[in-house]
């Protein structure tokens, strides 16, 4: 029998972007729950085996209670699964229940102010199918084009909640893989292959080795960053603008832009209009700064005003409402100094 030595890391399957629910209790005493999408049986792009199918009838597990990690640390549990099945249209589901300890507690918060978490899973496959350039079997339905493998046969060990996707070329040694870097699992090859003539397969070529945790942490801090600038520019009314945002993966200066529209359309809105007259006309430039002389007690009130509702305003100067108060008192006096002269135009 044939056999192909798989690296742990691989066998953490990263799922949709949409896969995750987590709901708050509907009654006192209850706990919160969520609802992850754990493998659609759908072929999914992988960069160990380049395509990846799982058979969703080979998928076993030991019990209906599979740990719930973060970040697939067995020391960061957060939850565990209550009820685990097949539906024909979305695949292997797994429903189940947070904790009430600090991480599933942040883990909650989190996602109520709309941090995007992904999900993802451990399978550790124990029967596989290799297929060479050009290969095709069908899996659960659809089409499987080499060079591709397949999870005949697999054990679903843990789900997990990411706050960044899981590189399927890395390990971790806090995962359930009982202390162990690589996952043996029975080999075949279809008729067609030329790996028949090939008595003992080696794994397929790994990826270049790359330090995954400073990519990893880099790509997380910058994350946290546009996650917090977003909320911090957006208004109490803009909420559920900001989560938006922060779901689609849009960019600050993208971001700055939308919640600045949105202001600006909502404060049209709130305005009422009023008929130009005689009685209502305004002051000239030249007359309101000369009304206006040295006092900018109203006029402050003004541009704070201005500063809290206008997002891209606030980015344009860096967050400090000093220097735009200051720049609007200075060319303030700058305009009632040259009235003097000539009139402003």
């Amino acid at each position: 029998m044939n056999y192909i030595d798989i690296p742990s890391g691989a066998c953490h399957i990263q799922l949709a972007e949409d896969a995750l629910e987590v709901s708050e209790p509907q009654a006192e005493g209850k706990k919160p729950r969520f609802r992850m999408r754990v493998n659609s049986g759908i072929p999914m792009s992988h960069p160990y085996f380049q395509t990846l199918g799982v058979a969703l009838d080979g998928i076993e597990w030991q019990s209906k209670h599979i740990p719930a990690l973060l970040d697939h640390d067995t020391s960061r549990r957060v939850g565990y699964t209550t009820k685990l099945y097949v539906d024909e249209e979305e695949g292997l589901i797994a429903e189940g229940v947070l904790l009430s300890n600090e991480d599933a507690a942040q883990l909650r918060q989190d996602s109520q102010d709309g941090f995007p978490w992904q999900a993802s899973c451990y399978l550790a496959a124990s029967n596989v199918t290799q297929l060479a350039d050009g290969e095709k079997l069908d899996v659960n339905g659809h089409e499987v084009v080499g060079p591709a493998a397949i999870f005949n046969e697999a054990s679903l060990r843990e789900v997990t909640f990411c706050a960044l996707g899981q590189d399927p070329n890395t390990s971790s040694d806090a995962t359930l893989d009982d202390g162990v870097s690589t996952v043996r699992a029975k080999l075949s090859v279809i008729e067609s292959s030329t790996m028949n003539d090939i008595e003992e397969p080696t794994a397929p070529q790994s990826a270049p080795v790359v330090d995954v945790e400073a990519v990893r942490l880099e790509a997380q801090q910058a994350e946290s960053s546009r996650v917090s600038y977003i909320l911090e520019l957006a208004a109490d009314s803009q909420v559920e603008l900001a989560r938006q945002l922060i779901k689609e993966g849009t960019t600050e200066r993208e971001s700055a832009l939308r919640l600045s529209k949105d202001q600006r359309d909502r404060d049209a809105e709130a305005a009422p209009t009023l008929a130009a007259s005689e009685a209502t006309q305004p002051l000239s430039a030249n007359e309101a700064v000369l009304a206006q002389g040295d006092d900018f007690t109203d006029d402050e009130q003004g541009w704070k005003a201005q500063w809290q509702q206008d997002a891209a305003l606030r980015a344009e100067f860096d967050g400090k409402e000093s220097i735009w108060l200051s720049f609007n008192k200075n060319k303030h006096l700058c305009r009632s100094y040259g009235t003097h002269n000539e009139e402003i135009k």
